[in-house]
């Protein structure tokens, strides 16, 4: 009898940490005040962000300080995150206001950015957004139609395309597809026609962190709305 008393305390203890996960996934555990994680786990450095997910949607307002995603710098931006393992094909309706003014909050530009966040490390990740700057004391908005920045370790890498274009309203569509080593980029004005805004080889492991952030380096806060997200995984073949 007394051997079986520590396969039952095993048995208890394993039971418990289930328990616990499940309670941790439905967000039991977070509070009313937290965010219960669908999409991915909310990620807020600089503990002045707002993270929303609700009706498969994301909501995300980055504060009106600097919350960047900068090699050897500010990366406080907010962001939702979640494992993917292999390929995958991740499209998503990205939505805001995309004003940031011409004061900045680091003394560079007036930036705003939302959009996918492939993520390994704080020196290896890529961001694929919808952007818009200013300089301080002008009118003129401008944009990389859209931002894309693969980012390993002091140096960015960004497609070799001629995209030519301006964004069309409140919300354009992004899509990044993985396959092997190879991501491919798209945009869209309705989530129907597709722009093809080029590809590029990547470094990345099999397993990374997929999701969403909004960078922010206006005076005043950043809103983004991530919606009709649909996701596709494949394992790579091992």
């Amino acid at each position: 009898m007394n051997a079986s008393k520590p396969v039952i305390s095993l048995k208890l203890q394993l039971w418990v940490l289930i328990a616990l996960s499940i309670l941790f996934t439905m967000g039991v555990l977070y509070g009313q005040e937290r965010v219960q994680p669908r999409f991915g786990i909310p990620i807020d450095p600089s503990g002045q962000s707002e993270i929303s997910q609700t009706g498969g949607t994301v909501g995300i307002v980055a504060p009106s300080v600097e919350t960047n995603l900068m090699i050897n710098g500010n990366q406080d931006a907010p962001r939702v995150l979640q494992a993917v393992f292999g390929d995958f094909t991740l499209s998503v309706k990205v939505t805001g206001e995309f004003d940031p003014g011409d004061i900045s909050s680091n003394g560079g530009s007036s930036f705003n950015g939302g959009g996918i966040l492939v993520w390994m490390d704080e020196s290896h990740y890529l961001r694929f957004e919808r952007d818009v700057w200013m300089w301080r004391g002008s009118e003129q908005k401008n944009s990389y139609y859209p931002l894309i920045e693969y980012w390993v370790g002091a140096g960015a890498r960004r497609p070799a395309r001629n995209v030519v274009g301006e964004y069309k309203g409140d919300s354009t569509w992004l899509k990044l597809q993985r396959r092997g080593d190879t991501l491919q980029f798209w945009l869209s004005h309705d989530g129907k026609e597709w722009i093809d805004a080029g590809q590029l080889e990547s470094q990345f492991p099999d397993l990374v962190e997929l999701g969403f952030a909004v960078v922010n380096t206006s005076v005043k806060p950043c809103e983004v709305t991530f919606s009709e997200i649909e996701l596709e995984t494949k394992p790579s073949a091992f």
